[in-house]
C-alpha cells in the first residue's frame, strides 16, 4: 500500500540552517586596535619589515561560515586576547594571539596588515613555517559574528528552511 502523497513530500524533505554569517570572532575594540597597530608599527621597526598598505588589526575569526553555534558562545561578551608572537611575509602580516574559547584553526590570529591584493585568509599560511615568538600586548574583543558587511554583537537567529531531497 502506498503512502498518502503529503507523508512522501515530508519523508523527502530535510531541515537545514541557512544563515548569513560569514564568520563568528572576537572583534577588537577601538583602544585595542588602536593599541595592536601602534605595537606592529614598533615590531616592523626592530624586525626590519615593510609596512604594508591594507589595514585589518579588527577581529580574530573563531568559525568561518558555521551551519551551527557552539551552545558555549556567549555573544556580547568581551574576552581577553594575548598576542603571543606574529607571521609575516611581502604579501601579509598577522599576530597569533592565545584566546580563552575555542577555535576552529590550530593557529588563531588576527590579521594585521596585506598589500592589497592578497586576502585576509591567507594570513592563516603564515604559521608555524613564519612563526616569531614574542610577548606582545594584551587586547579585548567581543564575541561576535558578520555577514561580511556588518559586525553584530548579539546572538544570530538560525532560521531553518526546508530543501527537497533525493532521498526518500
Amino acid at each position: 500500500m502506498s503512502q498518502p502523497k503529503n507523508q512522501k513530500i515530508q519523508s523527502k524533505i530535510q531541515s537545514k540552517i541557512q544563515s548569513k554569517i560569514q564568520y563568528v570572532g572576537l572583534f577588537l575594540d577601538m583602544p585595542s586596535r588602536i593599541i595592536l597597530r601602534h605595537w606592529w608599527q614598533k615590531i616592523c621597526q626592530q624586525y626590519d619589515l615593510d609596512s604594508l598598505p591594507k589595514v585589518y588589526c579588527d577581529h580574530v575569526t573563531l568559525r568561518f561560515k558555521p551551519t551551527e553555534l557552539d551552545t558555549n558562545w556567549v555573544f556580547g561578551k568581551t574576552y581577553s586576547i594575548d598576542v603571543v608572537g606574529f607571521g609575516a611575509s611581502e604579501e601579509i602580516q598577522a599576530a597569533l594571539v592565545k584566546i580563552g574559547i575555542p577555535v576552529e584553526t590550530t593557529y588563531p590570529h588576527i590579521t594585521l596588515y596585506s598589500d592589497a591584493t592578497t586576502a585576509p585568509a591567507n594570513s592563516k599560511l603564515l604559521f608555524p613555517s613564519k612563526l616569531v615568538p614574542i610577548n606582545g600586548p594584551l587586547l579585548k574583543g567581543t564575541l561576535g559574528w558578520s555577514d561580511g558587511r556588518v559586525v553584530h554583537l548579539t546572538k544570530p537567529i538560525m532560521q531553518p528552511i526546508l530543501i527537497e531531497s533525493d532521498n526518500p
